[in-house]
């Protein structure tokens, strides 16, 4: 797995572009991207990725039962 200097010097090595520029294009875009799923904006890259964000925010998923509140549950009799 290639990590996020890796990727900057190659793709400077390969545009002969200095690294510190590729360093802070990369991180500016990803930092856009970052505002922009705050802001609940859907993200689409042609070709790469989507960034979607989720229709069922408001939707809590139900606390599971502790032991103590299982036992306490009316039995079938």
């Amino acid at each position: 797995m290639r990590n996020f200097k890796e990727i900057s010097k190659a793709v400077s090595e390969r545009t002969n572009i200095p690294a510190y520029k590729i360093l802070k294009v990369v991180s500016l875009t990803f930092a856009e991207i970052q505002n922009l799923i705050g802001k609940k904006q859907n993200i689409l890259l042609r070709g790469f990725m989507k960034f979607v964000t989720s229709k069922r925010e408001h939707y809590k998923k139900p606390d599971k039962l502790k032991v103590e509140q299982i036992i306490k549950l009316p039995t079938k009799k």
